[in-house]
């Protein structure tokens, strides 16, 4: 049987950014990558990734007034197997998942940065239950910090 990875196991606490300015998806998703860049956690071949990927298979998840979006990329420019959390300094619309022709405001980034493509199938189930709820969302949304993140979602731990 396949071992499922509940995706709070890959989350940690340096991975958690807050503020990220930018007026598009794409400045919110380049200011993401820098900090990721600068924590280590990805190859600098992941910004131009991450945003081609976004253009090609939109991530904006419509949850509800507060929403999320899910940008991942190949496994070519991550360094570390863990699940990162950005929060932009206001929303910022994503093309849906569901409907690219449709636009998701979005005020919560999940970003799995992923050792193989298949971590993305036994992370989702997780990630997908835990983030069903708006109120979750939006409690992670005006934390105000990453250790206010942080302990949001560990309090949140026992619920997912």
């Amino acid at each position: 049987m396949e071992k499922r990875i509940h995706f709070l196991q890959k989350i940690r606490k340096e991975l958690i950014f807050t503020g990220i300015k930018g007026e598009t998806w794409e400045e919110v998703l380049r200011g993401t990558a820098s900090r990721l860049l600068a924590a280590g956690a990805v190859k600098e071949s992941y910004a131009d990734a991450v945003v081609e990927r976004e253009r090609e298979y939109p991530t904006g998840l419509p949850i509800g007034r507060v929403n999320l979006a899910l940008p991942h990329t190949y496994p070519q420019h991550v360094r570390e197997h863990a699940v990162a959390i950005a929060v932009p300094a206001h929303p910022v619309l994503f093309q849906s998942m569901d409907d690219p022709d449709a636009m998701v405001e979005v005020s919560l980034l999940v970003c799995p940065l992923l050792d193989k493509m298949e971590e993305n199938i036994q992370l989702l189930p997780s990630l997908m239950k835990y983030f069903a709820n708006e109120e979750i969302i939006a409690e992670l949304a005006a934390a105000g910090s990453a250790q206010a993140v942080f302990r949001k979602l560990q309090q949140g731990a026992a619920i997912a």
